[in-house]
């Protein structure tokens, strides 16, 4: 299923949100990294790292950049330096195509919908007494079930199908085999 899910080229508005929680792994407090779509609540990157540094935030919005195949307008995150640093090196052109909106206080309410993902995560965490390895598969379903809760990847996997029944359509009509 997942290989199958990382075929697929999800449909991602322009406002997208980031943050980073601390999970333990082996025993260990490591740094989990998320970046979600605000439009459809797609969790472009989840992946766990040592720290919480520049080169960190930097990988997060790469991989969501690679993920989504586009920029966004808009990135909302906390008030951590290390986005800030990041945000210029991946996202800034003099057009100043995509806004930064960080110092994002809890009052505001402007970055909930990762906080609440992370609420979700934090429960998960719990019932498995931690993660076992940096490679857990933990992060995966967490994806997963965010993604196709939202009905995201059914979406996407009917319009593949559909694709393909086009394809093999026109292969028909036209000879192939």
């Amino acid at each position: 299923m997942e290989a199958y899910i990382k075929t697929l080229e999800p449909e991602v508005g322009s406002v997208w949100h980031g943050d980073e929680m601390k999970v333990k792994v082996k025993g260990e407090w490591k740094w989990l990294w998320n970046m979600m779509d605000e439009k459809t609540r797609f969790q472009l990157v989840s992946m766990i790292a040592e720290t919480r540094e520049t080169q960190d935030a930097k990988r997060t919005f790469r991989k969501s950049k690679e993920v989504a195949h586009k920029k966004p307008k808009l990135v909302v995150t906390d008030g951590l330096q290390s986005y800030k640093g990041a945000f210029k090196s991946e996202f800034y052109d003099r057009q100043q195509s995509v806004k930064h909106v960080a110092d994002v206080a809890l009052e505001s309410g402007m970055n909930n919908s990762i906080e609440r993902m992370h609420g979700s995560i934090r429960e998960r965490e719990k019932v498995m007494r931690g993660l076992k390895s940096m490679e857990t598969p933990f992060v995966e379903e967490q994806d997963l079930s965010i993604t196709t809760s939202s009905g995201h990847i059914r979406d996407l996997r009917e319009r593949h199908q559909r694709r393909q029944r086009e394809l093999r359509l026109r292969e028909i009509i036209n000879g192939s085999p």
